[in-house]
């Protein structure tokens, strides 16, 4: 093919280029071959020129004002041209100029498209001004970025950058409707919570604190009050647990020493009462008043299955140690009149040795009465029966009961155990913020009280609110007995 005719195929600029690469040894070859050759030449560049600037006419490759190359003859340029414009590959596809080349145009390719695009930062970042998905600003207008919540500031959009920024928040208890259209407060996490206990919010005088959740004991109680302020609000009514004091700070209460109920003595049992606090009960299995031997120079009770057999008892002729004096029905015993049968006198009358138990008619008891006698010698207030027509009235009563004794003057009719004391069993009341029921060291439920400024007399009733449990392995929960009778002995 002749070299203008390959030369007619490409552009002016182009053509010149090339015939001057080819020919450039024919100049060197022979003078008079180059002057042909320049004719040559310099008519095939003329018409490259002049096809050149025919170019916009004919549909071949310009840069105008629109955002589209034309390229009639199939051809693809980019020179010279802004990136983004949209050009027109071979295949027909609908393209951009990107670094003076025509390519394929998708969102993230960092080439602004301005056909269909107002960005394109490249990253998978949304709000950063620039959408990953739709390379579309995030924001043109402050309405665009607006979340509907008014307790965390008034947006508004930066229109340099393109970005939302959250304006000051309210204060905290700023008025502000809910999404329910409810008057509600804005609170501390800068949500619109509704009005009143529970919404984070302290306000009002009924309100000392707001911690949004339902734990009492925690400084802040679920009806929004403190949890403790002085001491007494952490009286739990359990003299075993301590005195516990309050955080005045944290409005908590910090328990307090455990009482420590050990004597020593191992033949005592270690024991505290909510109430009374500590006691050391006598280990004594038959209750005859006596610890065992085995326990030790503190144990006398040579036999503590037997109550009959006891030091200092009366000698019984039943081939029994009954006065643990080692020797065995050495002397006939002692009886005492014993009416109710509980095995406790109440004094001396009537006493008859013999060795065996006298018949019931000596004891001169009334008819109905268990009318019986006892080998315990009643020589003090815990050997002395203070009530001998009531077998549940004798010195080792340990329970409590709701009933006087019938029969008793007012002033004693509820002193069960004979200790010229009407002890009653629950004490503790009027505790305004109770702790959560607790259990002491004998897995017994703690923080009962009565419901009041005081703890009702023996056998009358008032409201008291209870811990307890269910009597296996459940926890002890807190429940309201609107009728509870006091217990005594």
């Amino acid at each position: 093919m002749p070299i203008y005719a390959i030369t007619s195929t490409l552009s002016s600029r182009a053509s010149r280029v090339l015939t001057a690469l080819v020919l450039a040894p024919l100049f060197v070859a022979s003078s008079a071959c180059s002057v042909i050759v320049a004719g040559k030449l310099d008519e095939k560049s003329a018409a490259a020129d002049a096809a050149a600037a025919d170019a916009g006419s004919d549909g071949g490759a310009s840069i105008d004002g629109d955002t589209t190359l034309d390229l009639g003859d199939g051809g693809v340029s980019c020179t010279a041209t802004v990136d983004g414009k949209a050009c027109e590959l071979p295949s027909g596809v609908a393209a951009v100029c990107a670094s003076e080349e025509c390519v394929e145009s998708t969102c993230g390719d960092t080439v602004v498209d301005l056909r269909t695009e107002t960005c394109d930062d490249g990253n998978p970042d949304p709000g950063d001004g620039c959408e990953p998905t739709t390379c579309a600003f995030t924001c043109a207008s402050d309405s665009e970025c607006s979340d509907g919540n008014d307790c965390n500031g008034l947006e508004a959009c930066a229109l340099a950058t393109h970005r939302c920024e959250l304006g000051e928040a309210p204060l905290v208890g700023a008025p502000c409707t809910t999404e329910g259209g409810a008057a509600g407060e804005c609170n501390a996490a800068k949500v619109c919570a509704p009005e009143g206990c529970g919404n984070g919010v302290t306000g009002g005088p009924a309100e000392d604190c707001d911690d949004m959740n339902t734990i009492n004991a925690d400084g802040c109680d679920n009806d929004c009050t403190f949890s403790c302020t002085v001491a007494a609000d952490c009286d739990d009514g359990n003299v075993c647990n301590g005195d516990a004091t309050c955080n005045t700070i944290a409005h908590t209460c910090a328990a307090g020493t455990v009482l420590d109920c050990a004597d020593a003595s191992a033949c005592t049992a270690n024991e505290c009462d909510a109430v009374a606090g500590c006691r050391n009960p006598l280990i004594d299995a038959d209750g005859d008043g006596q610890a065992a031997t085995m326990f030790g120079g503190c144990g006398t009770d040579c036999n503590d299955t037997n109550p009959a057999s006891y030091v200092g008892a009366e000698e019984l002729c039943d081939t029994v140690d009954n006065d643990c004096d080692g020797m065995t029905d050495e002397s006939a015993p002692t009886w005492y009149v014993d009416c109710d049968g509980d095995t406790f006198a109440s004094s001396m009358t009537g006493a008859m040795s013999n060795c065996m138990m006298p018949s019931a008619t000596a004891t001169g008891c009334p008819v109905g009465t268990a009318r019986t006698w006892t080998s315990r010698r009643p020589i003090d207030t815990s050997s002395t029966d203070c009530y001998d027509a009531n077998a549940n009235v004798r010195p080792n009563q340990s329970l409590y009961f709701r009933t006087a004794a019938s029969g008793r003057p007012a002033a004693s009719d509820f002193d069960y155990n004979c200790d010229t004391v009407e002890t009653r069993q629950y004490t503790a009341f009027g505790i305004i913020r109770p702790l959560a029921c607790g259990v002491d060291s004998r897995g017994n439920c703690t923080g009962s009280y009565w419901i009041g400024s005081l703890a009702p007399a023996c056998g009358d009733a008032a409201s008291y609110s209870e811990c307890a449990s269910d009597g296996f392995s459940g926890p002890c929960t807190r429940s309201t007995i609107t009728s509870f009778v006091q217990r005594c002995r």
